[in-house]
């Protein structure tokens, strides 16, 4: 496991689970996302799973975290 946290603006990993072998990446920013999909379009870049964040370096909490009372 490697792990794709940092301040980068794209890290992608593969991801070993049994046989299969994913190929995952996190992008954060809508600039970086932009010239992300465009390597990956020019490319040919197949991924299984992206994360995409809009706050750089994530968002603190993430989404879709639970409110606390």
């Amino acid at each position: 496991f490697e792990a794709i946290r940092g301040m980068d603006g794209a890290r992608e990993a593969d991801v070993v689970i049994g046989d299969k072998t994913l190929h995952v990446a996190a992008v954060h920013g809508t600039g970086n996302l932009r010239k992300f999909i465009e390597r990956m379009r020019a490319e040919n870049i197949h991924y299984d799973f992206i994360e995409v964040m809009a706050c750089r370096g994530g968002c603190i909490g993430g989404g879709g975290q639970p409110r606390v009372k």
